[in-house]
Formats: structure tokens, sequence, C-alpha cells
């Protein structure tokens, strides 16, 4: 198993069948966000109550799998609408490892939890919320002290080492 690179196709599964133009949508896309995922929020200029319940407060408050919507939302939205891919951009990059690619990487982020990582970093309560099946919610759904974030900001910016130790295995989901 490789590593990824920003500029090639991102290999989500969903996006894989004969003449999706999501196919095209490569990794460095999805993480500027310059590529197009539709989106639709309460907010949206224009928006219509009437097209059923609006992604941007499924990932809130639905029950079902996160990952899995976020990969089956259409590709097509005009470029103007900024927000449009900003909720689906996480759970889409997460959904990276359940590629045939990274299916034997994905850990998912429960680990970070106990002594692996975050007991070393000094990290005592995190509260990362996940969806009914076990997927992280990564758009906002994430409560730390302003000291913790600062602690996985270096942990990031020392490229993964900590008090001289490399990355614990599997700290990383994508590699």
């Amino acid at each position: 198993m490789g590593a990824y690179t920003l500029e090639q196709p991102a290999p989500i599964p969903q996006w894989q069948q004969p003449g999706d133009p999501r196919q095209e949508i490569r990794i460095m896309d999805i993480m500027r966000m310059s590529r197009r995922a539709a989106h639709r929020a309460p907010q949206d200029p224009g928006y219509d109550k009437s097209l059923g319940y609006p992604d941007h407060l499924w990932y809130y408050t639905g029950a079902g799998n996160s990952y899995e919507w976020a990969a089956t939302r259409p590709a097509a939205v005009e470029a103007q609408h900024r927000r449009a891919l900003s909720q689906h951009r996480p759970p889409v990059l997460a959904n990276l490892p359940h590629s045939p690619r990274g299916r034997e990487a994905r850990r998912g982020l429960s680990h970070l939890r106990s002594a692996n990582l975050f007991d070393k970093l000094g990290i005592r309560d995190a509260t990362l919320f996940t969806d009914p099946y076990g997927n992280n919610l990564t758009q906002g759904a994430e409560f730390l002290a302003a000291r913790d974030w600062v602690r996985l900001g270096n942990l990031y910016v020392q490229d993964g080492v900590w008090n001289g130790e490399p990355p614990p295995p599997g700290a990383t989901s994508i590699t």
C-alpha cells in the first residue's frame, strides 16, 4: 500500500461509476474546495424547502452513515457557491481509506482518544462526535480546550514527532 498523492483523482468508491463526473475530482480539489459537490443549506440564497432536508443540517441531526452520505452527493453546483463542498469535504476525505487501496489502513479516530496519542500529548478531555456508524463528524463536531488544539498544531508542525518520539503506528489513517 502506497501513499496517496494530492494530484491523483480521489479514489472514492462511489465516484467510480462510468460517466460519473466526480471521477475527475482530485484529492487536492477536495482539500482546496475548488471542485464542487452539491450542498444545500437553509442560509443559501434561493433555498427551497420543497427539495427536502438540507445537507448542512443532515450531518448534525441525521441518523445515517455520514461518509456514505457525503460520497453520494451529486457533483454539479455553480462555482460561486463557496460553501458547496464545505460540509462534504471532511467526510469525503475521511472516506479515502475506504477505497480499495486504503481499506486496510482505516482505523478510525477512536484510537486517538487512547494512550496511543491523546494521553501522550496531555489531552485529557477531547470530545470527538461520531455518527451512528462510528464515523467521526470532523466538520466542527470536536470539542477540545484551546491548549489542546495548540498541542495538535505543534504535533503537526513537528511532523508528528512528540518529545522525540515518532507518531504511533496507525496515528494517520491515510498513508
